[in-house]
């Protein structure tokens, strides 16, 4: 989609994973720590109303987080416990890259989601 900013955009990552009761990963590259973590704060709201119950890994992996949640993350995406991740393209090819590959060959990564087109 096309749209200009505060359209919405957002939006289209969010929705799936509030829709869908599986956990498939939504991943959604994003080009700044800042809005990584602001759009983790919001989705994890919104699915803590949706989904009260469920437990859930940091949705944002960037720099700021300790080991023992970037293990988590990675540990959730190799689970299939990830609905949604907002990185940084540099992690997305980076650091995360494997373990996304193996999501990828698992079946477990639904859509990719990228927020600003110059990122391509």
């Amino acid at each position: 989609a096309n749209l200009p900013t505060g359209s919405g955009k957002s939006l289209l990552a969010q929705l799936p994973p509030l829709l869908e009761a599986n956990e498939l990963l939504t991943l959604a590259i994003v080009p700044t720590v800042a809005l990584a973590i602001d759009q983790a704060a919001r989705m994890r709201a919104l699915l803590q109303t949706r989904y009260p119950h469920r437990d859930l890994p940091p949705l944002a992996f960037h720099g700021g987080l300790s080991p023992d949640e970037k293990s988590a993350v990675r540990r959730a995406i190799r689970q299939g416990m990830q609905p949604i991740l907002f990185t940084s393209p540099e992690y997305a090819v980076g650091s995360l890259r494997g373990v996304i590959e193996e999501a990828t060959a698992n079946g477990w990564l639904k859509r990719v989601f990228i927020d600003e087109a110059h990122l391509v």
